[in-house]
């Protein structure tokens, strides 16, 4: 998952922006790839936090920093299995504990490197609720929409519910301006009409 062995391991974790930028070349970037990147933005500041926050932590077991009352805090909410705040305010909206919340963050570390090897192409599904901001997305698929000449204040995200999962192998790519296809929707209190 995260290392904290040292201050190196923080590059290991995060993005590189600069070798994604250098991937997708001169060519004018899509709103896909703006989200995606606004994404890595986002995800990059979070690990370097939590990286920078556990570090530290380590130093003061060491000896070799004063241990103040915010690690205090940070050590409590770890122990109790809660997200420290200070994670929390820079992350997405979760109630989950802290070994389910690392757990979605690798989740979705994995969906922003899985992207970065092929930044020209939209991935094959995107995990909507894997994404600090889905509206960013959704907004992005409006955006290539309205190349057509459709005009942006007046178009809706129209949902068609596919019987596919994601994982199969017939599933087709959407094409360019087609849309997108979406993994992730929850429905509460109600269920889809098959």
């Amino acid at each position: 998952m995260l290392k904290v062995s040292d201050e190196a391991s923080l590059d290991s974790n995060k993005i590189n922006i600069d070798e994604v930028l250098n991937r997708i070349g001169d060519d004018v970037k899509t709103p896909f790839q703006n989200s995606f990147l606004q994404e890595c933005g986002y995800m990059n500041i979070l690990i370097e936090t939590i990286v920078a926050d556990l570090f530290s932590i380590s130093l003061a077991f060491k000896g070799e920093l004063t241990l103040t009352g915010e690690m205090e805090d940070l050590m409590n909410a770890i122990f109790l299995n809660k997200v420290p705040p200070t994670w929390e305010k820079l992350a997405f909206p979760s109630m989950r504990g802290l070994n389910s919340w690392l757990d979605n963050v690798k989740q979705r570390l994995d969906q922003l490197n899985a992207w970065k090897d092929e930044p020209t192409k939209l991935p094959k599904v995107t995990f909507l609720n894997r994404l600090f901001n889905p509206q960013s997305f959704l907004t992005a698929i409006q955006q290539v929409k309205s190349k057509e000449g459709i005009e942006l204040n007046k178009m809706t995200i129209y949902t068609n519910v596919q019987k596919k999962l994601y994982w199969d192998e017939d599933l087709q790519e959407p094409k360019a301006g087609d849309g997108a296809l979406i993994w992730g929707f929850q429905v509460e209190g109600a269920r889809w009409d098959a």
